[in-house]
């Protein structure tokens, strides 16, 4: 888990460098690019193919993270962000409950269609931390094999500015199967028969420095 904070720390200072070698802002005083904090919450689901009848449900958690907000022309903004989400699904009514301890990198374009509403959309990297399954609600398990480690998502959304205030939802769509390439048999794969991706509809509120 340490080293996933360090590269995801990384990652973000990566973005911030590049942020501070190139500052673009329409009255040309330098001040355009903006960090941030948000945080919020997360109602996650994943979608199985072929889905087997009700026995995968969702559940709600939280994320939080860093953003950072590098304008590019007037009404167009690249904004990369490092998440720490909690995703997953619940099976069979309360039997069991899956927690996908998620480090998301969205990195979004950002169109402002007016100074306070503005369109978000983008891919991400996700990266899972690990997985955790609770039987019952008695105890938890650790299940991180049955699931890829790595994916990518698409990312869409709206936000809503007010002073240095964001309030923004967003759904995020699992392009990558994260069943993991385990087998029956030799001739059986699991991923070749269900197909699982992530699906997850974020509602947080942020604050830019």
């Amino acid at each position: 888990m340490k080293k996933v904070l360090i590269a995801a720390v990384l990652t973000f200072s990566a973005f911030v460098s590049q942020a501070q070698s190139y500052r673009y802002h329409p009255s040309g005083d330098g001040s355009g690019v903006r960090f941030g904090l948000k945080a919020g919450v997360n109602f996650a689901n994943v979608i199985v193919s072929p889905r087997p009848g009700n026995l995968v449900n969702g559940r709600t958690d939280f994320h939080a993270g860093l953003f950072a907000e590098i304008p590019i022309t007037e009404k167009v903004s690249f904004q990369p962000e490092v998440l720490y989400s909690r995703q997953g699904f619940k099976v069979v009514d309360g039997f069991g409950n899956v927690t996908m301890n998620m480090i998301n990198v969205p990195l979004l374009l950002k169109l402002h269609v007016t100074p306070a509403v503005s369109i978000v959309a983008g891919p991400q990297v996700s990266y899972l931390a690990n997985a955790r399954i609770g039987l019952n609600n008695w105890f938890a398990v650790n299940y991180n094999d049955a699931f890829r480690r790595t994916g990518i998502d698409g990312v869409a959304g709206l936000e809503f500015e007010t002073g240095d205030f964001v309030i923004g939802g967003r759904y995020s769509y699992g392009f990558s199967n994260m069943n993991k390439d385990f087998s029956f048999t030799d001739n059986m794969p699991l991923n070749d028969i269900f197909q699982l991706r992530n699906s997850t509809v974020q509602l947080s509120v942020g604050y830019k420095f």
